[in-house]
């Protein structure tokens, strides 16, 4: 059997729930607050993609999709583990995985609980977008990003986490959530 390249963590007893963070977070840091309030009901299998937060990266074959890859292994996981029908709980990025997992696999998942992901999140700020279009738009950003010096990319990263950024975000929040006691941990788990 081919060895996994993503990192778990089980913790807790119960029918089995797995949780998938977004891209660039790690599944104990984005998922510590969830895994305490659920860990005497449920067995925690808390996932941390490849190539993400310190998970060294997936090897492929050639051909071989790296979003495909970890679908497939994830689904390999939950075979070999006997986990019967888990609540796939996805956040961002992991919310799309947990949809294409199911939609993959129908019968092999129970509830599946999708936080803010969208399957084609470009249709939010675009409507009238198509996938062709969004494709050679996206073409054309790559080639560009490619020739960024590392020092840009390192400054486009700190503005994003910037204490200004996250206030906006902060602000943003306010008007998403019925308890802003949780904003913190959601922003956390956003820069994670």
């Amino acid at each position: 059997p081919k060895a996994q390249s993503f990192g778990v963590k089980v913790v807790g007893h119960g029918p089995p729930m797995i949780l998938i963070p977004g891209l660039k977070g790690d599944g104990p840091g984005t998922w510590e607050t969830t895994v305490e309030h659920f860990k005497d009901r449920y067995t925690c299998h808390i996932v941390t993609l490849a190539g993400f937060a310190g998970q060294p990266p997936a090897r492929l074959t050639p051909g071989q999709s790296q979003l495909g890859n970890q679908r497939d292994e994830l689904i390999r996981y939950v075979e070999a583990q006997h986990l019967n029908k888990p609540v796939l709980v996805g956040f961002s990025f992991g919310g799309v995985m947990a949809l294409w997992m199911a939609c993959t696999r129908p019968n092999l998942f129970g509830p599946i609980v999708d936080i803010d992901g969208v399957p084609f999140d470009a249709a939010l700020e675009a409507p009238g977008i198509n996938k062709d279009t969004l494709q050679k738009q996206t073409l054309r950003l790559i080639a560009r990003v490619m020739d960024f010096p590392p020092a840009r990319i390192a400054h486009i990263d700190s503005v994003r986490h910037s204490v200004a950024d996250q206030t906006a975000e902060f602000d943003y929040m306010k008007q998403l959530v019925t308890n802003v006691r949780h904003i913190p941990d959601i922003i956390r788990w956003d820069v994670s």
